[in-house]
């Protein structure tokens, strides 16, 4: 099975470590996208989990715009990319795959 799991803050490392571990122990593909939220990222770092950032946190009214749009975009095309059966994540449900 081919799992993306979403990280948006630090307690998703933490809720999602056990999980992740497990399914790549299956043998499943899993692709972790991150935020530079925090220490999310560095959290992923530390326990060792292969991620790669979409988006970084927005500061300002500008940035805060740019937050609503930008991740959505960045999951479309990781999502495209990677082709998941499954999605998980606090910001996952907003997307599904055609014909899936």
């Amino acid at each position: 099975m081919r799992v993306l799991i979403d990280i948006v803050h630090p307690a998703d490392v933490l809720f999602f470590k056990r999980p992740v571990e497990m399914l790549m122990a299956r043998g499943d593909a899993v692709e972790i996208v991150s935020r530079r939220k925090d220490v999310a990222c560095d959290l992923l770092d530390e326990f060792g989990l292969t991620h790669r950032a979409i988006s970084t946190a927005g500061h300002g009214i500008f940035g805060l715009a740019a937050e609503l749009i930008g991740p959505d975009w960045a999951m479309l095309r990781a999502t495209r990319r990677f082709r998941p059966d499954a999605m998980i994540g606090s910001a996952a449900s907003r997307f599904s795959m055609p014909g899936g």
